[in-house]
């Protein structure tokens, strides 16, 4: 049974100065909705959205859908009034109010306002005929690990730190070792895992989606479970034990 860690459901949040007042005016109003990458489902929820919206806003209003690194980033871009509003995770959320984490300052310009959109795991992804059989195993042996992850603003990026944090590394471990971090969108870590480029994915996703079961088909993939002091201690970020169906 692989343990891993699920982060609840996907929530769209509102700026607390963006749509609550103007969407009750008669003007036309111009909506920023910071939604994720391109090509991401998180870009198609915020599409889906943008036509509910457009039905309900005054005529001639416009939706503009931000293509962003998605969570950390749409809470810091909320926070900053450059979105009016975004898609995030109910911790994130927690941790811009405290603050804590990537947050430096506390937020409380935002709110929640549709929640349980979709269900997310923690996961870590190394192809099958790989030697690699746990995050431990890459500090016992220090072993040249190339590991692959969201961009920089994405709870993807964030948690691959979280873990490796939990397993007593950092980035600068893994350089060390002679192994690398790359940082960027999932297909392109789809391609560059396919091609055997990067030894290891760490992020999130959702059971069954599409990006992360082509990875089954080229190369071969197999997930790694997080030991029990690893939850331990991802559990104190808000996170809760889950097995990926």
């Amino acid at each position: 049974m692989r343990k891993i860690l699920t982060k609840y459901a996907a929530v769209a949040v509102l700026g607390a100065m963006g749509l609550s007042g103007s969407a009750l005016a008669a003007d036309p109003v111009n909506v920023k909705f910071a939604a994720g990458p391109t090509g991401t489902t998180w870009y198609a929820y915020a599409g889906a959205l943008r036509g509910e919206m457009l039905q309900r806003l005054p005529e001639g209003s416009t939706v503009d859908i931000q293509g962003t690194p998605m969570a950390i980033a749409n809470t810091k871009l909320l926070a900053a009034k450059r979105a009016d509003i975004g898609l995030i995770f109910p911790p994130v959320a927690a941790w811009a109010q405290q603050p804590f984490g990537p947050f430096e300052r506390k937020i409380e310009n935002v709110r929640g306002l549709v929640g349980g959109i979709d269900q997310y795991y923690q996961r870590i992804t190394v192809q099958t005929d790989s030697d690699i059989q746990s995050i431990a195993e890459i500090k016992e042996k220090k072993l040249p690990v190339r590991i692959g992850t969201g961009p920089q603003g994405s709870l993807n990026e964030y948690i691959a730190k979280l873990i490796l944090e939990a397993n007593g590394l950092s980035y600068e471990d893994i350089e060390s070792f002679g192994g690398s971090i790359g940082k960027s969108n999932l297909s392109i870590l789809q391609d560059q895992f396919g091609d055997k480029k990067l030894d290891m994915i760490i992020g999130i996703t959702t059971a069954g989606h599409p990006n992360t079961a082509q990875l089954s088909i080229t190369p071969g993939q197999r997930f790694l479970s997080l030991s029990e002091d690893a939850i331990s201690h991802l559990e104190k970020f808000g996170f809760v034990r889950a097995t990926m169906p």
